[in-house]
């Protein structure tokens, strides 16, 4: 299950530049410019994905009970149980997202 949600967070990240985690922020992707390195390189301009407290996109309850055609009581229920299993302390790992500690959000590397 976790598995599942996990894959619909990226899905969703990748769709809408955006995805609304209840109680917790919302994940938005960023494009960063280019810039000019100390060593007088460009440097390409890249995407990240940043943390933001405010409620600001689609919610992944609404994804959930949309992709697996449940009732939002139903979603919710699966959204909690993921939540649970993906917290690790005061950390929200996702796979192939990233990690979430209190507001720093951190990429996977792949």
């Amino acid at each position: 299950m976790v598995t599942e949600v996990n894959k619909l967070i990226f899905n969703t990240i990748i769709k809408y530049k955006s995805l609304y985690l209840p109680d917790i922020g919302t994940l938005c992707i960023v494009r960063q410019p280019a810039t000019i390195s100390s060593h007088n390189e460009i440097l390409a301009p890249h995407y990240t994905v940043e943390f933001r407290n405010e409620k600001s996109a689609i919610s992944l309850i609404d994804i959930i009970s949309s992709q697996a055609g449940v009732e939002t009581s139903r979603a919710t229920e699966i959204y909690n149980r993921w939540l649970e299993r993906s917290r690790k302390g005061d950390e929200i790992i996702i796979d192939r997202v990233g990690a979430l500690k209190g507001e720093i959000f951190e990429c996977d590397r792949e």
